[in-house]
C-alpha cells in the first residue's frame, strides 16, 4: 500500500513538477484541509517549515491549480480559496462561519443547452451550514 507521503509525490511527479520539501508539505497540508486560503496553507506549513515564505506557499499552489493538482476558486467576496479536489463538483459555503463542503450533484446542466465549449464548471451554493442554522433557533 503507498502511504501519503509516497502519494504526494507520486502526484507532484506525475504532473510535470520537481519533488521538493516545500512542495510536499504544501500538497500535504492542502490535502489535510481540504479547502484552504493561501494563508491558511501557509500558517500550517510554517510549522513544519519555519523558514518558508508566503510568496513560495502562493507560487506553489498556484503552480499545482496550473497543473491540474489542485482547483483555485474565487467566492462570493473575491476570497481565494484553494481546493485539494480538481475534478468538476459543486461546493456550499456557510455565509456565517465560511466552512467549505464538496457537494456531489451530478454534472452541470448546461453542457447541452448553450453553444460552448465548456472546459471548467464550479457550483457554488451559498446558506447556513447545519451548525449555524442551530445556532439561530435556539
Amino acid at each position: 500500500m503507498v502511504n501519503g507521503m509516497e502519494d504526494s509525490l507520486e502526484r507532484i511527479r506525475s504532473a510535470g513538477l520537481k519533488t521538493t520539501v516545500q512542495r510536499v508539505s504544501v500538497y500535504e497540508t492542502l490535502q489535510s484541509m481540504g479547502h484552504a486560503t493561501c494563508d491558511a496553507v501557509f500558517d500550517k506549513v510554517r510549522e513544519r517549515i519555519p523558514t518558508i515564505s508566503l510568496a513560495t506557499v502562493y507560487s506553489v499552489l498556484r503552480s499545482f491549480s496550473e497543473k491540474g493538482l489542485i482547483r483555485e476558486l474565487t467566492l462570493y467576496n473575491d476570497k481565494v480559496v484553494f481546493d485539494i479536489t480538481p475534478e468538476d463538483h459543486y461546493h456550499f459555503v456557510c455565509l456565517r462561519c465560511g466552512r467549505i463542503e464538496d457537494l456531489s450533484v451530478g454534472t452541470c446542466p448546461y453542457p447541452g443547452e448553450v453553444d460552448a465549449s465548456i472546459e471548467r464548471f464550479c457550483g457554488v451554493y451559498y446558506g447556513l451550514c447545519g451548525d449555524c442554522k442551530n445556532e439561530e433557533v435556539e
